[in-house]
């Protein structure tokens, strides 16, 4: 667990072979077994002390960062990446205790390291800034007046004469 700039975060590895996203053709069960070893790579990686600084994080809204590291060319990062790791945020979240679909939580897809076959998880929690407080406007500035509707083309030269004479009855004070 990582605490930089005042950012409450963890990141840890799993060592896993993910898929090609939606280019895998394979069978049904294939896919089960694929799918279910992701999920079991995940459970084991996010064991002991890394599961309860999970589990502190969530009360608050957190931001998930996925990196895919393969040996191999990187995926479409718009479609196939969220696919290939989609395995790895399902169980993530049944680890968190949600829906993958929950507002707390955000997604993100980093680019694609090269290096042997896994996943980096960087889990970070969302803490509240400062607020900030618009400033109030001075009690010395004019009232606005609504405009009237101009009724024919003449009164557009009007109304910019207008405006310009009340903005300088308004700067002189």
């Amino acid at each position: 667990m990582g605490s930089t700039d005042g950012e409450l975060a963890m990141q840890f590895y799993v060592p896993l072979r993910t898929g090609r996203g939606e280019n895998n053709r394979e069978h049904p069960q294939a896919r089960a077994r694929r799918v279910n070893a992701e999920h079991q790579a995940v459970f084991y990686a996010t064991l002991g002390t890394r599961r309860a600084v999970l589990a502190a994080l969530m009360p608050t809204p957190v931001v998930v960062t996925l990196t895919r590291v393969s040996p191999g060319p990187g995926l479409d990062p718009h479609d196939n990446l969220p696919s290939a790791l989609k395995g790895v945020v399902d169980q993530l979240a049944d680890i968190l205790g949600i829906n993958d679909r929950d507002p707390r939580v955000t997604w993100k897809y980093a680019p694609q390291e090269k290096g042997p076959w896994g996943v980096w998880v960087h889990v970070a929690a969302v803490l509240p800034g400062p607020e900030v407080v618009a400033p109030k406007a001075s009690r010395s500035a004019p009232a606005k007046k609504h405009a009237r509707p101009l009724k024919k083309p003449g009164d557009l030269t009007d109304a910019l004469l207008n405006f310009e004479v009340a903005n300088r009855r308004a700067v002189r004070g």
